[in-house]
């Protein structure tokens, strides 16, 4: 299934990645809602987004409202927009009456269902096991693309573009605490990429022909990793 994580927070971020790719999904993450809600518009194949309730800028319900005025297409046309879960620290009856609304009003909104940190593994994999028999039609018509075999060349070009101009501008920040969050996130995205590149080497029929050898540099950084 593909999936993406929102949190401001990287170890969530990382955590819920690397537990979620284990048990054979697809996932992208944000550190940001407006990072997400670009990827939305950049990625329709995603199916679910898990976000947290509070980030700095765009909260969770922000960026659900958002997420739903993106039109999306797929192959067979106008795709339903993604599942949301959402994953806060707060509970309800020991936080404010002002952040208890919030939890209520994200379930009135249409979230799917609501997930208390520290996160419950074995919650989340069966509300998406269950999920995977139920999607809405048209979003299970991503089924199948899970991994990059599934992907073809204008799917990776839309894919680094995005990246590309997000980094690009994430990178004129002036904030050091975004700045930090970014190289946490690039230094993970590297460390994945240059697994995958050794996965690749060693089982040659792997490797995307749209892809074809990693470049020089691109060798260099995942060797000092």
């Amino acid at each position: 299934m593909r999936i993406l994580v929102v949190d401001d927070v990287g170890y969530v971020r990382h955590y819920l990645d690397r537990m979620l790719t284990q048990h054979g999904h697809s996932v992208s993450t944000a550190a940001s809602g407006a990072v997400a809600v670009e990827m939305l518009k950049e990625e329709h194949a995603i199916q679910v987004v898990v976000t947290d309730l509070i980030m700095p800028g765009m909260n969770g319900i922000d960026l659900f409202k958002q997420a739903h005025k993106i039109d999306r297409v797929g192959e067979r046309g106008a795709l339903p927009p993604p599942i949301f879960y959402l994953i806060t620290a707060l509970r309800p009856g020991s936080t404010p009456d002002r952040d208890s609304s919030m939890l209520q009003q994200a379930l009135d909104l249409g979230f799917a269902d609501v997930l208390f940190k520290p996160i419950d593994n074995e919650r989340l994999l069966r509300l998406l096991a269950n999920l995977d028999e139920k999607l809405p039609p048209g979003l299970e018509t991503a089924k199948g693309h899970e991994t990059t075999k599934g992907h073809d060349s204008a799917d990776y070009a839309g894919l680094l573009q995005a990246v590309a101009r997000n980094v690009d501008q994430l990178a004129e920040c002036a904030d050091r605490r975004v700045l930090t969050q970014l190289v946490e996130c690039l230094h993970g995205g590297l460390a994945r990429a240059a697994r995958l590149i050794d996965d690749l080497d060693a089982s040659p029929r792997a490797r995307p022909a749209a892809l074809g050898r990693p470049p020089a540099d691109a060798a260099v950084i995942a060797a000092n990793l």
